[in-house]
């Protein structure tokens, strides 16, 4: 049963990683290439990116070894990590506002703005609602899932080579979709913290169109360039 689980973990801690070395494979290649043009914030914020996905898979991996306490005391640090996460999240997402401010892109910046802020409100409210149902254990590790796949959404849309229309938003379910299939194999039950996932990324992924036009983005969003432009 143990090994049934442990391979079940690192299919779904594959696919999490795939995400976003996919998405940002310019990023990877530039760095094996020598480029320079990204700055230190940049660096920080990928090594945070994927230290949380590689905790999250320890995490999932843990229990089923046995190892509850060092599950138990790893979360406590994940908190702390969350908090640097979106501080880090939140910079990155003013940088590149202030940058587009600047060079005169008000348009561009407004619409640029949308993504990471509804990212950085969202993946922290899906980790803190895990850690509210820690003591239910089949929602607490399926809503540490959702969470964690949530944070790979900037990999997801910087895919460009998946022609399939609908083919990106797929491949980003693709975990919540194996993890409902092995749900039903083992249990014969779906669970609705994975159907609530797929509305939530549904959502997520065209947010853009639902959101954008919007007086309130445009009050908004046109509230934070006069902020940022002082």
């Amino acid at each position: 049963m143990k090994s049934h689980k442990t391979r079940y973990y690192l299919v779904i801690s594959a696919l999490i990683l795939i995400i976003p070395l996919l998405g940002f494979n310019t990023y990877f290649s530039g760095l094996f290439n020598g480029a320079k043009d990204s700055t230190q914030l940049i660096h920080t914020h990928v090594i945070l990116y994927f230290g949380w996905i590689f905790l999250y898979f320890s995490q999932a991996l843990l229990p089923s070894l046995g190892h509850h306490k060092l599950h138990i005391y790893l979360g406590k640090i994940s908190i702390i990590y969350l908090i640097i996460l979106v501080i880090d999240g939140l910079l990155m997402t003013f940088e590149g506002f202030i940058i587009r401010i600047e060079k005169g892109e008000v348009e561009n910046a407004k619409l640029f703005l949308l993504q990471p802020l509804t990212d950085m409100i969202v993946f922290p409210a899906l980790v803190m609602a895990a850690i509210c149902f820690r003591k239910r254990v089949e929602i607490h590790k399926r809503l540490m899932l959702i969470a964690t796949l949530m944070l790979t959404i900037a990999g997801i849309v910087r895919i460009k080579f998946i022609i399939i229309p609908g083919g990106n938003l797929l491949l980003w379910l693709s975990p919540v979709l194996l993890s409902m299939l092995y749900d039903y194999h083992k249990k014969k039950v779906i669970h609705p913290v994975y159907v609530f996932g797929i509305l939530l990324f549904t959502l997520m992924y065209i947010r853009m169109r639902l959101i954008i036009h919007t007086p309130f983005w445009d009050a908004f969003s046109g509230w934070m360039v006069k902020v940022f432009s002082r």
